[in-house]
This record gives structure tokens, C-alpha cells and sequence, in this order.
């Protein structure tokens, strides 16, 4: 597995281990079981078996917080317009508006 792929799955899971341990509903079962997943991140050479205790450990912080079920998604822009002769990044469009209203 390489080191950025390791680094970024360690990364992931001690964000979610720190905003699990920061939550007053978080039970020490919960950390003790996050923190052995934690430790499977350092400990395990199979890239599949890192990524699933990353997320372990993510989905027991999302268990924990609660995850939304009807969040809005956000409208998806059709086209970007990037400044012509210029290096700013492309941004979205407007839609055309009818002058007066």
C-alpha cells in the first residue's frame, strides 16, 4: 500500500476518532472498538482491510452524531465559463434573466 494512500485512510480515521471522543453521547465501548480500528490502520498491509477500519470508524462517528436523510442536494451547474485570455478559474454561468424583473 503505498504511504500517501496509508497516510490519507490514517488521516480520515483520527478525524472521525477525534469528533467521536468530543461527542457526550459516545460511549467507551464505542471508543475502544474506534481506537483498535485505528490501530488496524498502522497495523495492516491489505489496502481493502486499512479502508474498511478507516470507515468503521467513520460510520460509528456518523452513528453516533446522526446523518441526515433528507438533505438537499444542491442544483448541479449545466455550464462553467472560463474568462477568456485571463487565468482565473472557470465559475458557473448565470442563467439569463428577462431586464426589468
Amino acid at each position: 500500500m503505498p504511504v500517501k494512500e496509508r497516510a490519507d485512510a490514517i488521516g480520515r480515521a483520527k478525524r472521525a476518532l477525534k469528533a467521536l471522543s468530543e461527542h457526550p453521547r459516545a460511549t467507551r465501548k464505542q471508543l475502544g472498538t474506534a481506537r483498535k480500528r485505528l490501530n488496524d490502520c498502522y497495523r495492516l498491509s491489505d489496502p481493502g482491510a486499512v479502508w474498511a477500519a478507516a470507515q468503521a470508524i467513520e460510520a460509528s462517528a456518523a452513528a453516533v452524531y446522526g446523518v441526515p436523510e433528507d438533505e438537499p442536494v444542491p442544483k448541479a451547474v449545466r455550464h462553467w465559463v472560463t474568462p477568456r485570455a485571463s487565468m482565473q478559474p472557470a465559475r458557473p454561468r448565470r442563467p439569463r434573466q428577462v431586464p426589468g424583473n
